[in-house]
């Protein structure tokens, strides 16, 4: 059973990056099951693991509906992803060195520096932020050169290089969807980026701990 519903939600998964699900319909679990030849149990399992990522929910008699993230959603998205990835990214590269290089195939940097620094938390965190942005705008070809200089920094042991690579990398990444999100205007992109990513100032703070 474990296998077929990890196979509904790769499934669900490879039908939203290529889009044969569309972000905002509702689709039928009953349907699903049938399309894919299985019975409801590993679908209703799939999907409810889903729910608990937070790309999907469901929809009174009518099935599931894939969440469409807002773009506050996306800029909080990538703000989360800054705040676990670059720390974990500049830890992974001390680990590194310790070892003097990676006991595995480096794949996926992402999931590469959790599964270096050993953080089972920050791997299913980041899987749950990642599944929530597969309804988001795809940016086709995006982050492989990013990628590759993130991995240069962290086989070359230089924490600070491999935490900054990685703010860039999340940054763009955020700033590119969002502008796709809004028509193609990255001033736009800019400022709902800034309103999230932008500290509290201290006295707005105090005022709203006093109320």
């Amino acid at each position: 059973m474990t296998v077929l519903t990890d196979w509904v939600v790769e499934h669900i998964r490879a039908a939203l990056r290529t889009r044969a699900m569309v972000p905002g319909a509702t689709y039928s679990g009953y349907q699903l099951a049938a399309d894919l030849g299985i019975s409801r149990s590993p679908v209703r399992d799939g999907l409810l693991r889903l729910a608990a990522t937070g790309l999907i929910e469901f929809t009174p008699n009518r099935g599931f509906r894939i969440i469409q993230p807002t773009e506050t959603d996306i800029a909080e998205i990538y703000a989360l992803r800054i705040a676990i990835e670059v720390p974990a990214a500049r830890r992974a590269a001390r680990i590194l060195a310790s070892q003097q290089g990676p006991t595995s195939p480096v794949g996926d940097v992402h999931d590469f520096i959790f599964a270096t620094i050993g953080s089972r938390q920050g791997s299913r965190i980041l899987a749950q932020l990642r599944d929530q942005l597969l309804a988001a705008p795809q940016i086709p070809g995006h982050g492989s050169a990013d990628h590759q200089a993130i991995r240069r920094a962290l086989t070359s042991y230089n924490s600070e290089a491999a935490g900054e690579l990685m703010r860039r990398h999340l940054e763009h990444a955020a700033l590119s969807r969002l502008t796709i999100m809004l028509d193609g205007n990255p001033e736009a992109a800019a400022n709902v980026w800034q309103r999230v990513e932008a500290p509290e100032p201290a006295g707005d703070a105090a005022r709203r701990r006093s109320c």
